[in-house]
């Protein structure tokens, strides 16, 4: 935050010494960067979508800050307006995890000595790696499924 003779505002200050949820979140997406599965179009997609995210949250509080600072007949509102900050905070900024990405298995048949089941899953950023993360990850979770199923016995080849 600067301050001015006759005006406050907000602005980010770049500082190496103190951790701040922008330089956080920077810090989170260069590590999520090195993502061996990533493509190389990848390396500006994540940058740019989470730099757009950024100067969204930078634009929000700033207005929170002017509402803070200049309530005038809002005065009786600023914890709605907080209260609605922190709201987009979590529904929108980062997505949090809802219940329908979830993943979920359900028996859908059972025949003689046979069951058959279905696997839905979420996968986030489908737009990363050409489009392909999607079926990547689905054959991670098939592996996965058939591996726990043979070290419990229930699966087996023939």
């Amino acid at each position: 935050m600067a301050e001015g003779s006759e005006h406050s505002r907000l602005e980010e200050q770049e500082q190496t010494d103190k951790l701040t949820l922008i330089s956080l979140i920077r810090q989170w997406y260069q590590t999520w960067l090195k993502d061996p599965d990533l493509v190389l179009e990848d390396q500006h997609i994540l940058p740019d979508e989470w730099e757009q995210k950024i100067e969204f949250l930078k634009i929000k509080m700033k207005k929170l800050f002017q509402k803070i600072l200049n309530p005038g007949v809002d005065e009786t509102r600023l914890d709605d307006y907080s209260l609605k900050f922190v709201k987009w905070l979590h529904d929108s900024f980062k997505e949090s995890n809802t219940a329908w990405k979830e993943p979920q298995v359900q028996l859908t048949d059972i025949q003689r000595s046979a069951m058959q089941f279905s696997v839905r899953f979420y996968v986030d950023n489908i737009q990363l790696e050409h489009w392909r993360s999607g079926n990547r990850i689905q054959n991670e979770v098939r592996r996965e499924m058939v591996r726990r199923l043979r070290q419990a016995y229930i699966y087996t080849l023939g």
